[in-house]
């Protein structure tokens, strides 16, 4: 793994239908709580969601989401950013890196070895 990716997460938890990785939800070493999720169409990433506390209850609504960013065809298509931290435009660069870093996840896995 990347030292960068090393350094930020602790675990990885893959959910496949059939053959395919459908999602990835990747768990921080304490004490931090952000968690980050990447659901997949077909291979691609489709929606990632951001919360930074992520280990708190399930079934939050969409607005109770920190940050979500849509994507279509290995293009990000909205970002919906619920928090507090200000944003004037759109960041192309964050969502080319929530995709790189999905596809080194499913290549990690794949490397495992791991059905």
């Amino acid at each position: 793994m990347r030292e960068k990716i090393n350094q930020k997460w602790a675990k990885f938890h893959f959910y496949k239908q059939g053959d395919e990785v459908v999602r990835i939800k990747a768990y921080p070493y304490a004490p931090s709580k952000r968690t980050e999720e990447y659901y997949l169409q077909a291979g691609d990433l489709a929606l990632a969601v951001i919360e930074d506390d992520g280990t708190g209850p399930k079934g939050k609504s969409l607005d109770q989401l920190d940050k979500i960013y849509y994507f279509k065809n290995g293009e990000m298509i909205k970002e919906v950013n619920n928090t507090n931290e200000e944003e004037y435009t759109v960041n192309k660069s964050d969502a080319e890196e929530l995709i790189q870093e999905v596809n080194e996840y499913l290549s990690i896995l794949k490397n495992q070895g791991v059905n």
